[in-house]
């Protein structure tokens, strides 16, 4: 017995280890699938602040991978992916341009097969491969490459308005009292930015105090202070003039504007005349087939164009009307109104029965010769029926309706019935009887009849 009871202990005790070491194990398990999640993305953090894009890409993109219905993982997978495929493009681009276009070529692949919705990466991936064809078949390349690389860098400057490049681009702290072109060139001295000035300008003597502002901010309020206008001539130059010079020297920038929401060339015009009064703009140019305006103006006039024409390009609103074509019988039937009682009965009452008079539903009338009578409270109805035999729905369409706008809807069958009208001739020789669409020439019975010509309606 007591072997038998030791036995017993002991496998009971090997069950609860198997138990407790399996919880353990399960305990274990499950939060290590979201640390490793978690721990991805603190990786892909890490990556995306040191600009490895591309070990920011495969840290968001494992992250997203273990847990695919977090937001968070999801949303910074779709920008790592953006920010590495744009970032291979570049380094194809700048290949591309030093004729290296294998390398290109792998680099426009790699950005494609990141992000399959960025277009310039397929495109440029294919012109490569024709570049690389051509050089194959011993044809020059070069003068291709550079040409079109060269033209679009034109294009760019010529469409868009210049940027400043300064170097360093640090925070500026300056205290001045002298004249304007010598703050402009202190400036221009600490971003590593050359100033030019009109001939024109006589500078004045003015006095300035910046407390650590970018350079283009220390720019603008020097400009205000002096009264003066700059441009950008280049990525690292600046002309100076005076403000009374601005309309003639102030660069222009172009802009095609698309409308997601126009309807057709009116509200095209609408835009192009508000846009025209509110800032002064006369070269603009519509494209109805494109629903799009091409505008060429200053940069503030763009800028507020576009603001403009974000509030302007709103969808209209809309409505839906549901319809229903019923097929309703003429047979209906309706019954409304009150059937009153018409007669009742009075009988007289035994002393028990007075009594008893109350919740019996009689009520007393009278007394005649000492004897009560009672007579039972008469019942009334009531009615209220109406009924429609065969209603039937025919048809139940929707409508959408764009506001201030014509709908029209069309319901039915159109069924083609042929119409006309004819005569019957006499037999055995008779004669035909007059008819307006009969004529009788001369030359006796039966001769010159001429059958009647059928009409149509």
């Amino acid at each position: 017995m007591p072997q038998a009871r030791f036995l017993r202990a002991f496998i009971k005790s090997l069950a609860l280890r198997r138990f407790f070491s399996l919880l353990l194990i399960l305990t274990l398990c499950f939060p290590a699938y979201s640390d490793d999640a978690s721990a991805a993305f603190s990786r892909g953090v890490r990556a995306d602040s040191q600009r490895q894009y591309d070990a920011a890409f495969e840290a968001y993109k494992q992250a997203f991978a273990l847990k695919p219905k977090d937001a968070k993982y999801l949303a910074a997978y779709l920008h790592a992916r953006t920010n590495a495929a744009t970032e291979h493009v570049k380094n194809g681009q700048k290949l591309r341009d030093s004729l290296k276009l294998q390398e290109a070529l792998v680099e426009f692949q790699r950005a494609a097969a990141i992000d399959a919705t960025n277009y310039v990466a397929a495109e440029e991936a294919r012109r490569i491969v024709i570049l690389l064809k051509q050089q194959a078949a011993g044809l020059p390349v070069a003068d291709a490459a550079n040409a079109d690389s060269q033209l679009t860098k034109q294009a760019e400057s010529v469409e868009g308005p210049l940027q400043l490049e300064p170097s360093p681009n640090s925070p500026i702290t300056l205290r001045m009292t002298t004249t304007a072109d010598n703050v402009y060139k202190t400036i221009g001295k600490l971003g590593g930015i050359n100033v030019l000035f009109d001939l024109d300008y006589k500078p004045q003597k003015i006095t300035i105090e910046l407390n650590e502002v970018t350079m283009e901010e220390a720019l603008k309020m020097v400009a205000m202070e002096s009264k003066t206008f700059w441009r950008p001539i280049s990525s690292t130059a600046i002309f100076v003039a005076s403000e009374g010079k601005r309309k003639e020297l102030e660069s222009n920038v172009m802009k095609t504007f698309y409308l997601q929401n126009s309807s057709g060339p009116t509200d095209l015009q609408e835009v192009v005349g508000t846009l025209k009064g509110m800032l002064d703009l006369t070269r603009v140019q519509v494209n109805p087939s494109h629903s799009s305006i091409t505008m060429r103006g200053t940069v503030d006039q763009l800028v507020l164009a576009s603001k403009l024409i974000s509030d302007f390009d709103k969808p209209k609103s809309e409505v839906i009307i549901d319809i229903a074509v019923m097929q309703v019988s003429k047979d209906r039937m309706r019954n409304l109104g009150t059937t009153l009682p018409t007669s009742t009965t009075v009988s007289p009452l035994s002393g028990t029965a007075i009594g008893a008079i109350a919740g019996s539903g009689l009520v007393k009338v009278g007394t005649i010769a000492g004897v009560s009578y009672a007579a039972p409270l008469p019942s009334a109805t009531f009615t209220y029926l109406l009924s429609d035999s065969d209603t039937k729905v025919l048809q139940n369409p929707e409508i959408r309706a764009l506001n201030d706008v014509k709908a029209s809807l069309r319901i039915g069958d159109r069924i083609p019935i042929a119409t006309g009208s004819f005569s019957i001739g006499s037999a055995n020789g008779g004669r035909v009887p007059k008819s307006p669409l009969l004529e009788d020439r001369p030359g006796g019975p039966g001769h010159g009849c001429r059958a009647p010509r059928p009409e149509s309606v």
